[in-house]
């Protein structure tokens, strides 16, 4: 008696542990399906560079992950964790043009920021929406980012620069001709010049041509590899013309901050300096790559 008990007992508990996996397996196809059916999307937001009164006014766009169109209509969720004002979240909603809009008081953190130049982070993601899907930087379809990060720098008065080329190193940079694989390795020696640069200036700026939807790739690639801390810029709109640095400038000179040191990718060193007469530019080698 106790023997058939015994058995009956163990075939339940298998019965039980079947049951489970079938389930488990059933709730992940169910998933997996509902992901593959929801519309990828990406989040285009640039970092800012703010005077002493200027608020913070974050401004990120939806556009559709295989056209490139905006969305209207797209709940999007800003957020931050420096309290500023005593504010951490706000929702806004995205126009005809795509974009989402969302104001924060100036943050606590300026203090801060006076004293050691640190930004303040920010970040956007998708509100509720049981259509979309806020695709990954990596580009992998299987998988889904978290969200976008927008850094905003206070620029104080004698604050010093260091501005970074990013174009033919950056690895799926247009100026390579095709789109590489942004989880490769920054060129060897590339690393060591931007750390010594950086420890020398009070902030680094970033530059790339890449497109707005393209930001948050470059984004995820320097935070992934270990680059110093910096803001992430468009040139000229991204846009790799001869105007490449329109804006800028007057920009920082308006803002009361010098950009005293480049390191520009080839055949850039020429418009750095007429940009920037009292930067020190830096041009590697164009026959070889940073060693």
């Amino acid at each position: 008696m106790n023997r058939v008990r015994a058995t009956s007992s163990r075939t339940l508990w298998i019965g039980v542990l079947l049951g489970g996996v079938y389930i488990s397996w059933i709730a992940a196809i169910f998933l997996l399906g509902r992901q593959a059916t929801l519309r990828p999307v990406f989040l285009e937001g640039e970092d800012l560079l703010l005077g002493p009164e200027e608020p913070v006014q974050l401004r990120v766009r939806v556009v559709d992950g295989s056209s490139g169109r905006p969305i209207d209509g797209v709940s999007v969720r800003f957020w931050t964790d420096e309290n500023p004002g005593g504010v951490t979240e706000k929702l806004a909603v995205t126009g005809p043009s795509g974009i989402a809009v969302a104001s924060f008081p100036r943050s606590e953190n300026d203090t801060k920021q006076r004293e050691t130049s640190a930004d303040s982070r920010y970040y956007a993601s998708l509100g509720d929406s049981h259509e979309l899907l806020l695709a990954s930087p990596w580009g992998e379809p299987e998988s889904a980012a978290r969200w976008a990060v927008l850094d905003a720098l206070l620029v104080q008065t004698g604050m010093e620069f260091f501005l970074v080329d990013l174009d033919g190193w950056y690895p799926a940079s247009p100026r390579k001709g095709a789109a590489g694989d942004i989880r490769e390795a920054p060129p060897t020696g590339l690393m060591d010049r931007i750390k010594e640069g950086s420890s020398r200036h009070d902030r680094t700026l970033y530059l790339t041509s890449e497109s707005a939807s393209s930001l948050q790739q470059v984004k995820f690639w320097l935070m992934s590899h270990g680059f110093p801390a910096g803001l992430l810029l468009r040139k000229n709109g991204g846009q790799s013309e001869d105007g490449w640095l329109e804006g800028l400038p007057e920009r920082l000179v308006g803002l009361g901050g010098n950009v005293r040191a480049i390191l520009a990718s080839r055949g850039r060193g020429s418009a750095c300096k007429k940009a920037f007469p009292s930067a020190e530019v830096t041009e590697p080698d164009a026959t070889r790559s940073i060693e």
